[in-house]
């Protein structure tokens, strides 16, 4: 899958966006570029370019590629995460730190981040809480956690709890009761303190009480 504007290097080396495992590949084969519905492609190796449309097959060697559009527009290296947010932006993430599983705090803050071009992680913020997902499964997810940093995936993450012994385990990250560290929780049923993850949480670290 690629997005509009976006560039992937395709080959056998291990570097390349995309690697193929294919004899008659080198190691840096493919330059593309999406440009609106057209595929600009450079070919390394021979030093040739040419153009498709999305409904082509693009094909190397002895394999054949078959890329989609995103459906959601990546934004520009730097944007997702601002050196210094906003105060209207820390405001919003306040209101959603202190009751994180409040969805009428969340969709505001995703329509303020919608609003203000910040698409990725407004889809990520809305993302629903039954779409259990890491950033190895989700294309989403790994565009997420590569632009933006831990501590602002804490505050609006809902990572799984996995491997839990209370049977009324509140099951989410996003249900746990906040504590003064953005990314440590505790639950209510069992008193136990959760550290976040973006992975499915496994570990959990009984409170002294």
């Amino acid at each position: 899958m690629i997005a509009d504007g976006e560039e992937l290097v395709i080959g056998g080396a291990g570097d390349c966006d995309i690697v193929l495992t294919d004899s008659q590949v080198e190691d840096r084969h493919l330059h593309v570029k999406l440009r609106g519905d057209v595929l600009v492609v450079h070919d390394l190796a021979a030093g040739t370019q040419l153009a498709l449309g999305l409904d082509d097959t693009l094909v190397i060697g002895e394999t054949s590629l078959e890329l989609e559009a995103a459906t959601f527009v990546p934004e520009r290296i730097g944007e997702p995460w601002p050196a210094v947010l906003s105060q209207t932006e820390l405001g919003l993430l306040s209101k959603l730190a202190s009751d994180p599983a409040n969805e009428g705090a969340r969709a505001i803050y995703a329509d303020w981040l919608e609003a203000e071009g910040h698409h990725l992680r407004a889809a990520f913020v809305r993302r629903p809480p039954d779409e259990d997902s890491t950033p190895n499964t989700s294309e989403l997810f790994g565009k997420v956690a590569h632009y933006t940093e831990v501590a602002w995936r804490a505050v609006v993450g809902r990572s799984s709890i996995d491997e839990c012994a209370i049977y009324d385990c509140p099951g989410r990250w996003h249900l746990l009761e906040p504590t003064e560290r953005h990314d440590s929780r505790v639950c209510r049923r069992c008193g136990a303190t959760i550290a976040y993850s973006d992975w499915a949480i496994r570990r959990r670290s009984p409170t002294n009480r």
